[in-house]
């Protein structure tokens, strides 16, 4: 299965709220005007929603490919197939709905990195006359906390349906 399938969506749903939530902690560490904090949050998701998301997955995808193949010609057990899990986190295969859950909140961390690395381009040009340290700071507590709460709720959905009547 390709997360990118899984994952993208996902993100695209949850950007009102991470948009919400980023501007939130603007206005509350740089007492950022709502607008102000909104918009550029807003101008940051869209470009690491509809360009990070998918350029880290392709990335994650070729090294799932490298991985794989040196894993595969040093003739690896199957011991290593955890140890690997990973690295192998852009496409995954089985049954195991849990695995998928799994690989979802994994990607979180590499597209977390993005997302920081991105949205900080877009605010520190959109706030020329705030120190940038201080919107560096804010742009990744933002994004950690949205990932967090992202995260939280990859894995609470599942187990709210596998504890529901």
């Amino acid at each position: 299965l390709p997360m990118l399938i899984l994952a993208w969506p996902a993100y695209v749903l949850a950007f009102v709220p991470v948009v919400a939530v980023e501007a939130h902690v603007g206005v509350r560490q740089l007492r950022l005007p709502w607008s102000t904090a909104l918009r550029v949050t807003a101008i940051g998701n869209l470009w690491s929603t509809l360009l990070g998301v998918p350029l880290v997955w392709l990335s994650l995808l070729a090294l799932e490919f490298v991985v794989g193949a040196v894993a595969t010609l040093l003739n690896l057990g199957n011991a290593w197939e955890y140890l690997l899990f990973p690295f192998m986190i852009a496409w995954v295969g089985g049954d195991d709905v849990w695995v998928v859950y799994l690989a979802f909140c994994l990607l979180a961390i590499p597209f977390c990195v993005a997302s920081i690395w991105i949205e900080r381009k877009v605010a520190v040009r959109r706030l020329p006359d705030l120190p940038v340290e201080r919107v560096r700071q804010w742009v990744r507590d933002a994004n950690i906390w949205s990932y967090v709460l992202l995260v939280a709720v990859a894995v609470l959905y599942p187990l709210s349906i596998a504890n529901a009547p």
